[in-house]
């Protein structure tokens, strides 16, 4: 079974170095970016359950950090480590979308159990049902009728960023900023033949499928996704 995994976004290496150690502990995954640019790599390559934001980085403030990570999905734990522990910074993280708010110097039990809560919580929020389609974003896997659909990491990433904006209209232009160039998602076609990918193999239907076409625009989810 995959383990979870968090994303440590902080420009210290030595705090870096002992929160991998915590996770470690922890039983959980977990990698690092020093700066925003390191950060955007990061969330468009891979699959985080939660992450941990500093305020200060080298090139952005984690401020900006989170509001990207809310543009890229809705579900995310963020909680924010500072050193500013002002009232004016805490109302401006959750303003942008952070859940926690953890004054540094850590406090490792507290820490500890905050990143605990969140995380069995996400657990049972992770399975959605769209349909007769089930999907698991936490294991990263989608069934039909009890059959497992295999998809690349470029679809289900561009199912995942339907499923956190259901009956969104996303344009092809906002799908194509998430991804990165190891995504190979450069131009709308891209987007549009991803998209076809996905239908072909859950067996639909362009004009009966959970992703709907508007013309010229983009795609949305056309159902609102429950949990199971």
């Amino acid at each position: 079974m995959r383990r979870q995994r968090v994303l440590i976004v902080e420009d210290s290496a030595t705090l870096v170095h002992v929160l991998q150690r915590f996770f470690d502990e922890m039983g959980l995954e977990s990698d690092y970016a020093y700066t925003g640019k390191e950060f955007s790599k990061k969330l468009k390559g891979s699959h985080f359950d939660l992450m941990l934001v500093d305020i200060t980085l080298p090139d952005t403030n984690g401020h900006k950090i989170v509001k990207r990570i809310r543009n890229f999905s809705k579900d995310i734990p963020i909680i924010i480590i500072t050193n500013d522990g002002s009232l004016l910074n805490e109302i401006e993280s959750f303003r942008g979308g952070a859940n926690l708010f953890h004054e540094k110097p850590i406090t490792y039990p507290l820490l500890k159990e905050q990143v605990l809560s969140f995380l069995n919580k996400k657990k049972g929020l992770s399975v959605k049902r769209i349909g007769g389609v089930v999907v698991d974003t936490a294991r990263r896997v989608v069934k039909k009728e009890d059959k497992k659909i295999f998809l690349t990491h470029q679809e289900f990433t561009l199912l995942e960023i339907l499923l956190n904006n259901p009956m969104k209209i996303l344009t092809r232009a906002y799908i194509m900023s998430l991804f990165d160039n190891q995504n190979c998602l450069y131009e709308g076609t891209s987007v549009d033949t991803a998209v076809c990918r996905i239908r072909r193999k859950l067996g639909e239907k362009t004009g009966d499928s959970m992703i709907e076409t508007v013309r010229g625009v983009g795609y949305r989810l056309r159902l609102n996704p429950q949990e199971v």
